[in-house]
């Protein structure tokens, strides 16, 4: 069964910090301030989209009636793409409140599944949008790492002109839908903390690779993570069945062929492999990630190794001679990542804890 690739039919832009700059010196509201600055990139994208969706405004600003901020919003020139404006006066509450997203989107006419909040604010507009059922796209420019290092949002952006590319891409699946795909085949929970802790791991590393400068995807390597072993219990390993490749195939029939990839070529031999190394950054992380989590707590991959040593003993695939080229290849394969994100490899594990 394939994955819905949904695409919104409203997107709901929060106001401060998302399209216009606020500046912390003025404290009345911003119609009055003497200069006033969009958030860059927002012009250009709101053009981008401008026809395509309906555009409209959402904001917690309480100094600040409709009026005011399109006044506000025409002096940047962003008032013309914007429909509508909604104000916690207006709504009669207040974000993260699931009445002020209910209120949006009766308004609008439309169901929570046609609605996409972006915001800047990962508590107010990311968690509550997601509470309401909304697809979610967090602004987060500075790289920070979502709360919990749980990346709720399907979406995320450094500059506001990714975002037309991003909504016209491959949908990633919601954590939601991600722990429902487990659920539906009996996954027991103690399998569900250990992907849950590499799927922490692995956001946590690929946003460091991106807040250094490499084409890293944080939230693929999280939903990557977080489904590598999404058929681990299905596949008979006793037979030459493998969960890797089950996943993989689970995942091509939902439609999510990088998350696929990434399953495929998670396993520790992949390591020792042409055909099914890891290639992308995603795909590193994960496989190397996976190697530091035995069961839910965070270990070093020689711990990791002699765990998995021991629990397929019978398998006749750890020999010592084998099992070297496992060690000199995870070395590899630390050395690389903890260079790419700008750190000694020593302080890999004291930087994850």
């Amino acid at each position: 069964m394939a994955f819905e690739n949904k695409r919104p039919k409203v997107i709901v832009f929060d106001w401060g910090d998302t399209l216009m700059q606020v500046n912390p010196a003025y404290t009345n509201a911003m119609v009055d301030w003497p200069e006033v600055a969009e958030v860059p990139g927002a012009a250009e994208m709101l053009a981008a989209l401008r026809g395509r969706y309906r555009l409209v405004l959402a904001s917690n600003a309480a100094d600040s009636s409709p009026g005011q901020i399109r006044t506000a919003l025409d002096r940047v020139s962003l008032g013309q793409y914007i429909e509508e404006i909604f104000t916690m006066v207006r709504v009669q509450a207040r974000k993260p409140e699931l009445a002020f997203f209910r209120g949006v989107e009766q308004a609008c006419g439309a169901r929570p599944e046609e609605m996409l909040m972006v915001g800047d604010r990962f508590e107010d507009d990311v968690l509550g949008a997601w509470r309401a059922g909304w697809m979610t796209a967090w602004y987060n420019p500075t790289g920070r790492a979502a709360p919990g290092l749980l990346p709720l949002h399907s979406i995320e952006l450094r500059d506001l002109r990714e975002l037309p590319e991003k909504i016209n891409g491959r949908r990633l699946p919601e954590v939601r839908d991600c722990l429902t795909w487990y659920l539906q085949v009996g996954t027991p929970r103690r399998l569900l903390d250990h992907v849950e802790k590499v799927a922490q791991v692995s956001y946590l590393m690929a946003l460091w690779l991106r807040n250094a400068g490499h084409p890293a995807d944080p939230i693929l390597a999280h939903r990557g993570g977080l489904l590598h072993d999404l058929a681990k219990l299905q596949a008979d390993e006793t037979k030459g069945e493998s969960h890797a490749e089950r996943a993989g195939q689970m995942l091509e029939e939902r439609g999510q062929p990088e998350l696929a990839r990434i399953a495929r070529r998670h396993l520790l031999f992949s390591l020792l492999s042409e055909e099914d190394r890891p290639i992308t950054w995603e795909e590193k992380v994960v496989c190397f990630a996976d190697k530091l989590v035995e069961g839910s707590q965070l270990v070093s991959f020689e711990e990791r190794l002699a765990a998995l040593q021991a629990r397929y003993r019978h398998l006749g695939s750890l020999e010592p001679e084998r099992l070297e080229r496992l060690r000199s290849a995870l070395n590899e394969a630390q050395n690389e990542l903890c260079a790419a994100m700008g750190f000694a490899p020593e302080e890999l594990l004291p930087r994850l804890r």
